[in-house]
C-alpha cells in the first residue's frame, strides 16, 4: 500500500512541475509578442508622410494615389495628407478629376513633409 501512495505523490509532482514550465512559456511568449508589437508601431511611426497639396493645382477638385493605393479623395489646394509608406519604390498619382490628368511623382525614400505640386512642362 505504501508504495501507490509514493507513485501517486510523484505523479502529482511532475504534473504541477510541468503546469508550472507550461505557465512560464505562456508567460515568456506573451511579454515577447508585446515587444514586437511596440517595436511594429514604432516602425510605422517612423514611415509616416505627409503630402501638402499647393496651389499649383489651380483650385481643381484632385484625386491621390500611392502606387494603386487611393490615399485622398476630392482633395483642394491646402489639403494636408497623412500616409505611411507602402514599398520601397513608391510614387505618387494625382489624377485631376475634372480634366482627368495624371500626374506621377516619385516618393523619396526618406520620411517627412512634402509637397505635392505640378511639374513646370504641364500646364
Amino acid at each position: 500500500m505504501r508504495k501507490a501512495r509514493n507513485a501517486n505523490k510523484n505523479f502529482l509532482t511532475g504534473t504541477a512541475t510541468l503546469a508550472i514550465a507550461v505557465i512560464v512559456l505562456v508567460f515568456v511568449f506573451v511579454l515577447q509578442a508585446d515587444e514586437l508589437s511596440k517595436d511594429k508601431e514604432a516602425i510605422r511611426q517612423r514611415d509616416m508622410y505627409e503630402f501638402i497639396v499647393t496651389d499649383d493645382f489651380g483650385g481643381s477638385d484632385i484625386s491621390v494615389y500611392l502606387n494603386d493605393s487611393l490615399i485622398a479623395r476630392h482633395s483642394k489646394a491646402g489639403d494636408t495628407i497623412r500616409c505611411s509608406r507602402l514599398a520601397d519604390e513608391s510614387s505618387l498619382l494625382i489624377l485631376d478629376n475634372t480634366s482627368q490628368k495624371v500626374t506621377i511623382l516619385p516618393v523619396p525614400i526618406q520620411k517627412g513633409t512634402f509637397y505635392i505640386q505640378k511639374p513646370k512642362s504641364e500646364d
